[in-house]
């Protein structure tokens, strides 16, 4: 599998494999590109497509899947890494800069170490949960962004494209809370099932959504789907409590955009990771 870990004095080193990004810096002749400090930066549509040949589209989808499997233990690029493989059916001439440059970042950072240093037990699973309301300039589709700790243990993160098209932010960031909801209730479930039982804990940085879940049904909404439901009656019953803080306290607002090197220092250094 490539990966590495590690058992220190200060605890526990996980690291991704470094073997992908060596091949595929071959395979695009990168070897001697400088890197960069950034896996991606903001899209600008191209209205006049062209498509990759067969041969170019093969070699794309190959690289795109190796990035999605290192970007399951490098949360620096997981954004970036979930961008480029939404093309990987039909890849577009203007889609291998963007992959190039996701490698141009890794040949710099080949490879991200998440810490997982001795701690006092705690009592909590906390997630963070962001989204990009209508990021995709093609789509309008936005993005989910969420990350579950365990303490300052990263146990989960994730940056999902959302299936529909929100009609605003605040139903963006609800989408968003609700897969946090979700993925922090089954961990949760496993934690009980090894006798860990643990309180539950999200927080975001809407007010839309804080609002939303400490009321019952619609209100002035004009829809309200019961999934979404389901999850203002966790809240509402304590099951699970939710609370705003600002975005520069929310690691996953890193998991929603291309971010800046600022933002990267900020967000990545709250998960405990490092290059």
């Amino acid at each position: 599998m490539g990966r590495e870990v590690r058992w220190t004095d200060s605890g526990l080193e996980w690291r991704g494999s470094e073997k992908l990004v060596k091949e595929m810096l071959e395979d695009f002749e990168l070897k001697d590109a400088k890197a960069v400090e950034t896996p991606g930066q903001k899209e600008e549509v191209d209205i006049d497509e062209e498509y990759m040949t067969t041969a170019d589209g093969a070699r794309f989808r190959s690289a795109a899947a190796k990035l999605n499997y290192l970007s399951l233990d490098n949360p620096r690029i997981a954004y970036a890494s979930k961008e480029v493989s939404r093309t990987m059916s039909n890849p577009r001439v203007e889609d291998e800069p963007k992959l190039k440059r996701i490698l141009r970042y890794l040949k710099g950072r080949p490879t991200t170490t998440l810490h997982y240093h001795w701690q006092d037990t705690p009592t909590e699973l906390v997630g963070y949960s962001d989204s990009d309301w209508a990021g995709c300039v093609r789509t309008r589709r936005s993005t989910s962004g969420g990350v579950v700790l365990h303490g300052a243990h990263l146990l989960h993160f994730w940056s999902r494209t959302q299936s529909c098209v929100a009609l605003s932010s605040g139903e963006a960031e609800l989408n968003s809370t609700l897969k946090l909801g979700c993925e922090i209730v089954g961990i949760g479930q496993c934690c009980e099932e090894i006798g860990l039982g643990r309180s539950l804990r999200m927080r975001g940085d809407s007010s839309a959504v804080k609002g939303l879940l400490g009321r019952r049904g619609a209100g002035k909404i004009k829809r309200l789907e019961v999934k979404q439901q389901w999850l203002q009656d966790q809240c509402r019953s304590g099951k699970i409590l939710f609370e705003k803080v600002p975005r520069s306290r929310n690691p996953s607002d890193a998991l929603t955009h291309h971010y800046t090197s600022a933002e990267a220092s900020v967000h990545f250094g709250a998960l405990s990771i490092a290059s």
